[in-house]
């Protein structure tokens, strides 16, 4: 993408709301997180965390604001996923996670996505055992409101056939690595077949990254 352009968008955008609006407002806030999503995206991770700090600090007081709170800690989760800095990366998907169930209960998409990062920051580390019950129950919460063949829930079946693999459990393993493959032919067909080529480039960079973290991680714990 054009980060450069969509951070200097982001950027007025937030300054004009800053000028017109009260400092606590909530679209101040949604301004905030799209730019910090801008700057992340774009590999500025210590400018989005500021920025994501700063939303965090203007929601403190209020209460309405769980959804906004998630979205922010979830997003801050991220920044250090990509540094592999697991335990940090794990502290906000926990917070978010915490908020998630107590809004919404354990049976819910957010959760389910807050369950999905704990559990492959946990793959990532190493701790595949801590990882299992957490991509589980997203799968099942995802299959239950996305469906069985969601490209998401092809995303959790492909880190469970790692899992398996590390245990041991070949059987199960490739049983998740079928139906993950699958999946993601049924959705290949079908972006393929009705959407446009950008729609068609956007899946084909999010499927790829997604089998080459597949194979990065058996060739880690597996080699």
């Amino acid at each position: 993408g054009n980060f450069p352009k969509s951070q200097t968008i982001g950027e007025r955008i937030l300054d004009i709301r800053k000028k017109n609006l009260a400092p606590d407002h909530p679209d101040i806030v949604r301004a905030m997180n799209n730019l910090a999503l801008s700057y992340s995206k774009g590999g500025k991770l210590d400018k989005a965390r500021t920025l994501y700090l700063e939303g965090l600090a203007l929601l403190e007081n209020r209460k309405d604001s769980e959804d906004e709170k998630t979205s922010i800690l979830a997003n801050l989760g991220l920044t250090y996923l990509v540094e592999e800095k697991y335990d940090k990366a794990l502290e906000f998907f926990q917070k978010a996670l915490e908020i998630a169930e107590k809004k919404y209960g354990s049976d819910n998409i957010k959760v389910a996505i807050y369950r999905f990062n704990i559990g492959r920051t946990l793959l990532d580390k190493g701790e595949f055992s801590d990882a299992e019950p957490n991509l589980l129950r997203s799968l099942a919460i995802r299959e239950k409101f996305l469906g069985k063949n969601h490209i998401e829930t092809g995303h959790n079946c492909s880190l469970l056939a790692i899992i398996y693999a590390l245990k041991g459990d070949s059987e199960k393993s490739v049983k998740y690595l079928e139906r993950a493959n699958t999946i993601f032919e049924l959705n290949a067909k079908a972006v393929f077949s009705r959407s446009t080529e950008s729609e068609q480039l956007l899946y084909l960079e999010k499927t790829t990254i997604q089998y080459d973290r597949v194979i990065s991680m058996q060739s880690h714990f597996l080699s």
